[in-house]
């Protein structure tokens, strides 16, 4: 029973916490908090420590009072005053699909690509925003020019949720779709493809996405989470 405990509860922890530990600059640390209704657990603080003190044997894990009330009074910090969290970590790699031109040297993959009526053989790519552990700031904007290599009515912009930090394709099993704009063009273009920009809004909760046709000056919005 502890071998199973210790496996599906405490090791995760541990080797996350070695990860982070052994891939950043320990300089000027000096402290590690517990925090969460798990760090209540005397177990766990003890598994912690050892693996802190084989890395860094200098860094004291600290275990503050009523540290299980960390998640609530977060909440309700944020909740009552939302700039009091600046920025965030990532959970997740946030990414949006376009399509491009079939261009093997690029490693664009054949068994991927797809011709089109007027014979255009294209590829749908994902184009990252962020990446998984990347610090995200509080109203940050992202800023991509988007169009269309054939003539369409419209631009559909597709949000992805991915486990993977290098995740390419929107039909790899790392990809989840959120949700998607779409951007409908007042016209068919004949021969100038469409041009759009979009802006990519992080906030507390959502991920806010707001489509510009360049030529029109249309405005589209949606919105998907984000945590």
């Amino acid at each position: 029973m502890a071998a199973l405990f210790d496996d599906a509860s405490i090791s995760p922890i541990t080797k996350l916490l070695e990860r982070e530990l052994k891939s950043c600059d320990l300089g000027g640390v000096d402290f590690v908090f517990l925090a969460g209704g798990f760090a209540d657990s005397a177990y766990l603080r003890k598994r912690v420590k050892s693996c802190v003190k084989n890395i860094s044997p200098e860094i004291k894990v600290c275990h503050p009072l009523r540290a299980s009330m960390a998640i609530l009074k977060g909440g309700a910090m944020m909740g009552s005053n939302p700039s009091a969290v600046v920025s965030r970590k990532a959970r997740f790699t946030y990414a949006v699909s376009r399509v491009y031109a079939f261009d093997k040297s690029r490693g664009h993959d054949e068994g991927r690509s797809y011709f089109t009526s007027e014979g255009l053989k294209l590829i749908i790519i994902l184009d990252i925003l962020v990446k998984e552990g990347e610090d995200v700031t509080l109203g940050q904007e992202i800023i991509r020019n988007g169009s269309n290599p054939e003539p369409l009515t419209r631009l559909s912009d597709k949000i992805f949720r991915c486990t993977s930090t290098d995740v390419r394709y929107p039909d790899q099993k790392d990809a989840q779709l959120l949700g998607k704009l779409v951007v409908q063009f007042d016209r068919r273009y004949a021969t100038n493809c469409a041009k759009v920009r979009f802006v990519y809004k992080f906030g507390g909760t959502s991920l806010s996405i707001k489509a510009t046709d360049r030529e029109t000056k249309n405005i589209f919005t949606h919105s998907v989470e984000f945590c």
